[in-house]
């Protein structure tokens, strides 16, 4: 009977204890093993089979991948280990969005607690203090030989923790996470969703893996959610911008767009811009009546956040805004 336990628990992974005893069955003893678990799907041998016409069918990469997302649980049914959480600085970027959040029931309203009531993993990543950060690199040159800076954000609530990150692109002059002089990598794990295909990824569709915290992002105006992003993004590079594959998105955006505005401006003015006032600035050229919120279309930026680059634009000089509100113009200085 030890033999068989340690078997068990040495082959099958994530480790397993089995539970062994002796019946007696028809005047003959018998072994009776019984394994439960609840963290599926399980491998033998370092191989994972499945059951077909009396056969065990050792399964693909694809067939893995899919069962492993149909058995996972979203993160809002996943109870947090730390039931100790506070939400101050997520209650303040609610106030900063002149949002209002009811102490006895934003709880429930964010989905921050599990169906029994105890805080679930969301509300740990939304939580003043937790164990999630986000890494940020710049490279000198078109390669990753020579890092320059490496910065660490997080530890706190994870939306903080993104705006800290874009403040900090703003501060480089657009330099982000894999950051080249030349252009600028964005990698998303995991590939496609499942179920999603490549002509509806390219259309705009999307199939977000946790809903819940897309529509927190959403509300703060972090992201969008009319399905133009991509779209968008194809129409302005391509779609030789997008590498994917099973397992992972790379967008490789050129910076060629951000330097054909920059040579128009004086030098002060392009220490002072990134490449989201960039598109605005293009938009503006080629439409001086064009509204914010028709800025906020089609650069894929919330009216806030656009609102918020036109006024620092505006601080240094580069726009000028000529006529009454709703049918003056835009002067973008040359």
């Amino acid at each position: 009977m030890r033999e068989i336990s340690q078997g068990i628990a040495n082959t099958i992974k994530p480790q397993v204890i089995p539970t062994i005893i002796i019946e007696l069955c028809k005047d003959k003893n018998i072994t009776k093993v019984t394994i439960e678990g609840d963290e599926k799907p399980y491998s033998a041998y370092g191989k994972y089979y499945m059951r077909s016409a009396g056969e065990d069918w050792e399964i693909s990469p694809q067939q893995l991948r899919s069962l492993m997302l149909s058995a996972s649980d979203s993160i809002v049914n996943i109870e947090s280990n730390n039931q100790e959480l506070t939400f101050s600085q997520l209650k303040t970027l609610y106030i900063g969005n002149n949002l209002a959040l009811r102490e006895n029931t934003f709880k429930q309203n964010l989905n921050l607690l599990t169906h029994n009531g105890a805080y679930n993993l969301m509300a740990n990543i939304l939580a003043d203090v937790n164990s999630y950060s986000i890494k940020v690199a710049v490279f000198s040159g078109t390669d990753k030989t020579n890092l320059i800076k490496r910065n660490e954000y997080g530890y706190k609530c994870m939306l903080v923790a993104v705006k800290q990150v874009l403040d900090y692109m703003e501060a480089l002059n657009d330099k982000v996470v894999d950051m080249f002089d030349d252009r600028i990598e964005i990698i998303s794990v995991g590939g496609l969703p499942e179920g999603l295909t490549l002509e509806e990824f390219y259309e705009g569709k999307s199939k977000p893996v946790n809903l819940e915290l897309q529509q927190i992002m959403v509300q703060l105006d972090y992201i969008e959610q009319t399905g133009h992003g991509v779209p968008l993004i194809v129409s302005r590079y391509g779609r030789e911008v997008f590498d994917i594959s099973e397992n992972f998105i790379t967008v490789t955006i050129l910076l060629k767009h951000k330097r054909n505005v920059e040579g128009r401006l004086s030098k002060t003015a392009i220490k002072a811009i990134d490449s989201s006032d960039c598109k605005i600035l293009e938009l503006m050229k080629e439409n001086s009546n064009i509204s914010v919120s028709e800025i906020s279309r089609l650069v894929g930026l919330g009216t806030t956040t656009v609102t918020k680059r036109i006024r620092h634009l505006k601080e240094v000089g580069i726009v000028e805004r000529k006529g009454p509100k709703k049918t003056g113009q835009w002067i973008v200085k040359q």
